[in-house]
């Protein structure tokens, strides 16, 4: 989609991360998504949004903290308070 540079474009208010290895995914943090990377350029542009985290598991073998629990320490380490 085209703005012109003197029409603003859509403001963002969250982002959904997702981290993939091998095509499959994987908890975040433990794929090729730049975590780290994306973290610092959202602090630099001073981001107020939210940023979103959600595991699926399509064998539903395993689920709530179990599943969540990398993610969540990924996202500590990345976003510290």
């Amino acid at each position: 989609m085209y703005f012109p540079p003197w029409q603003p474009a859509p403001c963002c208010n969250r982002l959904h991360l997702r981290d993939y290895r091998n095509g499959s995914q994987v908890p975040l943090g433990q794929g090729v998504f730049p975590l780290a990377e994306v973290a610092a350029t959202l602090k630099h542009l001073r981001w107020k949004g939210w940023v979103l985290n959600e595991e699926e598991r399509l064998s539903g073998a395993i689920y709530g903290m179990k599943v969540m629990g990398p993610a969540f320490q990924a996202m500590q380490g990345a976003f510290p308070a």
